[in-house]
């Protein structure tokens, strides 16, 4: 086990050496450069085996990449403007104004510049023209002059570059050897040991609670089924396939309405501090019991990746009765219901 922990330790140091480049040499949080870059990738990745592909691009997680892309969710261009423009000063400041992912990316101009002709002249901010894009392959995106696009094409060789090394140099050693690690650990402590985790425990807390949503009123603590079908009716059904089909239902879904107790709670709000990467947490009320599993925030709480704002941050679970109420009235999954509550 001793080589092992020599080579976590090599890999540590190249993590450590790696970290600026790793850490500058992404889109970052600007939408539109993500999608940029998604779409720039996906005609080539989809082309290969689903084992030699990007993690974001293999057969298990191109469904959710393409959702992402392809989201009416709507994108904030000045928001994305000031992102983009402070990442490629932080590029310039730590990797230096010589570097060749700075030098490709700036072309001489200011990251300000740049920012400011990438954003206001893309269009990918229409969900629209992301389809069209995304269905017309790679010819299409040969053709594009979308600025953004443009931009993302530069981006794309040294990123994957950097990936490539931290998957090699890194995350791979990790894997090996800490898999080595810990079955080694467990020979010689056995269950005495509490078991080893990806991440460092992280516990918040905060009440269910509404908030003033900007509208005049206070925005529902709970939302339930009964409002689900609420929303998919009022935008016309599935035969309307408003926005993009965001509020269309499973056929299943529709048949088994009439099984469910449409009072039922299918998720709620809580004054929670949580960002991107809390996804699928737990929820406990104070008994220490399961209730839910936080997967979002409320629109007006994005601030919270700056700073908390009791005011608007809230975080969205799933409520745990929605849960069993469907593997019971729709997936008919009465078995794994009682499985879930130990029975």
């Amino acid at each position: 086990m001793g080589a092992s922990w020599d080579r976590v330790a090599q890999a540590v140091a190249r993590q450590q050496a790696l970290l600026k480049e790793s850490t500058y040499v992404a889109p970052g949080r600007v939408a539109l450069l993500g999608h940029a870059l998604n779409l720039v990738r996906l005609a080539d990745e989809e082309a290969k085996p689903s084992a030699q592909r990007l993690n974001e691009f293999t057969e298990g997680n191109l469904k959710a990449t393409k959702a992402r892309l392809l989201s009416p969710r709507p994108v904030q261009k000045p928001i994305d403007a000031t992102l983009l423009a402070a990442g490629l000063q932080e590029a310039k400041d730590e990797l230096g104004a010589e570097h060749p992912f700075v030098k490709a990316m700036l072309g001489g101009l200011t990251p300000e510049a740049v920012a400011k002709a990438a954003v206001e002249g893309t269009r990918l901010d229409d969900p629209a023209v992301r389809k069209q894009l995304a269905e017309g392959g790679k010819a299409a995106l040969e053709a594009s002059a979308d600025p953004m696009i443009l931009l993302a094409k530069k981006l794309d060789p040294f990123n994957r570059a950097i990936r490539k090394q931290v998957e090699d140099e890194v995350t791979s050693v990790f894997t090996e050897h800490g898999g080595r690690i810990a079955e080694a650990r467990f020979k010689a402590f056995g269950k005495s040991l509490y078991p080893d985790a990806t991440f460092t425990l992280r516990l918040g807390y905060g009440p269910v609670a509404t908030y003033a949503n900007g509208t005049g009123t206070k925005a529902q603590p709970f939302t339930t089924y009964m409002g689900m079908y609420d929303r998919h009716l009022g935008w016309g059904g599935n035969a309307a396939a408003a926005e993009e089909g965001a509020w269309t239902l499973p056929e299943r879904w529709l048949k088994r309405q009439g099984k469910l107790d449409l009072a039922t709670p299918f998720n709620f709000i809580y004054a929670c501090d949580t960002v991107g990467g809390n996804s699928g947490s737990p929820v406990v009320n104070v008994k220490g019991e399961f209730v839910g599993i936080n997967f979002d925030s409320v629109y007006e709480g994005q601030g919270g990746y700056y700073v908390y704002d009791a005011e608007t941050k809230r975080a969205v679970a799933t409520d745990a009765r929605a849960i069993l109420e469907a593997l019971r009235k729709i997936m008919d999954a009465k078995h794994l219901a009682a499985e879930v509550l130990g029975k």
